[in-house]
């Protein structure tokens, strides 16, 4: 019994990670950015860089970046620091911030795209990878 649950559990498993890859392998499709990137890195002093960048397919409208920097609490992911900017593309917005140890950390970029009436075209939410500090 015990053999057939960890086979089971076993196949489980190796669905559920060749479905991820799948669906990073297809990746999401815009009709207006080309592409959305959040980056986080935090050094031994405790100082956390967070990077969101957000490139438009063409030249037409403008895009507006929000970094946030989010911490890991008991009850879910806290905003701990923003940072925005806006203009032509590619919008690049960074920040540094120093943090506490003893959590995990990440960075959340929400790109959102405007025509040039100022009308909300699309809108996009990415995350970096967890760092723990």
């Amino acid at each position: 019994m015990k053999t057939i649950l960890k086979a089971v559990l076993v196949f489980i498993l190796i669905l559920a990670l060749s479905v991820n890859a799948f669906a990073t392998t297809i990746g999401v499709q815009w009709e207006y950015l080309s592409r959305v990137k959040s980056e986080l890195s935090i050094s031994t002093l405790g100082v956390a860089k967070a990077t969101g960048s957000a490139t438009l397919q063409d030249d037409n409208g403008s895009v507006s970046v929000v970094v946030n920097l989010q911490q890991l609490k008991s009850n879910g992911w806290a905003t701990i620091k923003t940072w925005n900017g806006s203009g032509e593309s590619p919008c690049i917005v960074s920040g540094s911030y120093a943090v506490p140890s003893g959590y995990d950390y990440r960075a959340e970029t929400i790109a959102t795209v405007y025509d040039g009436n100022g009308n909300k075209l699309e809108e996009s939410k990415t995350y970096s990878s967890i760092k723990n500090y």
